[in-house]
């Protein structure tokens, strides 16, 4: 039986299944409450950044109790903890746009002076740039708190759409496109981590592990390295693989804090660092 870690949210509950759903062998789901998960009113940044709904889980792998962990790979820190590694990204990729949860047509059609809840400052500094006159409201929980929040603390919320994609939520919802609001590294996609020296837990999981999604979400994970990304940065951050022509775009949208940045560059897909490097020299230049 493997022990797979996770954490205990329905959202992740159902990244863990949708991964091991695909292992031959049987496995079983161990829920671990993260700091986060715990502390759903101190801001993640003040509490370390998004690393705290990964460390306890981590934690639970280096000691044993479980052979592997299935995470949100936007979730991940920019640099591997000593002793884990992290195979890739496994299951079914999802919509990596965002999605504005509430009775709108799209982002424009927000009367003035509307509430939105989130505490991504990418979606908050970016899309508060397009509509300086609607109010943007720090929030936390899980997928069902923050959507219970809707018509009592907030007028609409932003999440990720593969969370309503993935949980099956019947909610009215538009989707941002990414020229609006580029999505977060990683969104939408699920990595499994294993112990470094786990060639077993290695084996089992490689044939599991999805090719140009693993490259693409290791380019953003890149980008974020260079610029020192981290839950308070204003970034976006998208790659995508075009394998039948050898190439790789790399997409990123940067806040300064005065305005955002945007750069786009295209280059050989087994040069995604050096892609990686001239995007960060582009933004950092402007």
């Amino acid at each position: 039986m493997i022990k797979i870690g996770t954490r205990g949210s329905p959202l992740a509950i159902r990244q863990a299944d949708g991964a091991g759903s695909g292992l031959v062998q049987p496995y079983q789901l161990i829920q671990i409450k993260s700091q986060g998960d715990i502390d759903q009113k101190t801001p993640i940044h003040e509490m370390g950044g998004k690393h705290v709904f990964c460390s306890a889980i981590e934690e639970k792998l280096l000691s044993g109790e479980i052979d592997c962990a299935i995470h949100s790979a936007k979730d991940m820190a920019t640099e591997p903890t000593l002793g884990t590694e992290i195979l890739g990204c496994v299951w079914n990729v999802g919509d990596r746009r965002d999605a504005l949860v509430g009775p709108f047509e799209n982002f424009d059609s927000i009367p003035r002076g509307y509430r939105l809840g989130t505490s991504a400052p990418r979606r908050t500094k970016m899309l508060q740039d397009q509509r300086p006159d609607l109010n943007f409201v720090p929030i936390r929980g899980n997928i069902q708190t923050r959507l219970d929040l809707i018509e009592k603390e907030v007028d609409g919320i932003i999440m990720a759409k593969c969370a309503i994609d993935r949980l099956g939520i019947r909610v009215q919802y538009t989707a941002i496109p990414e020229e609006e609001l580029l999505p977060a590294a990683g969104q939408g996609k699920v990595v499994v981590q294993v112990r470094s020296d786990d060639t077993r837990m290695k084996d089992i999981w490689n044939p599991q592990i999805l090719e140009w999604p693993t490259i693409e979400w290791m380019a953003e994970k890149y980008v974020l390295q260079l610029v020192g990304g981290d839950c308070h940065t204003a970034i976006g951050v998208t790659a995508d693989a075009r394998p039948e022509k050898g190439l790789m775009q790399i997409r990123c949208s940067y806040h300064d804090g005065n305005k955002a940045h945007h750069i786009q560059e295209i280059g050989p897909l087994e040069d995604y660092k050096k892609l990686a490097d001239k995007v960060v020299s582009a933004f950092i230049t402007k």
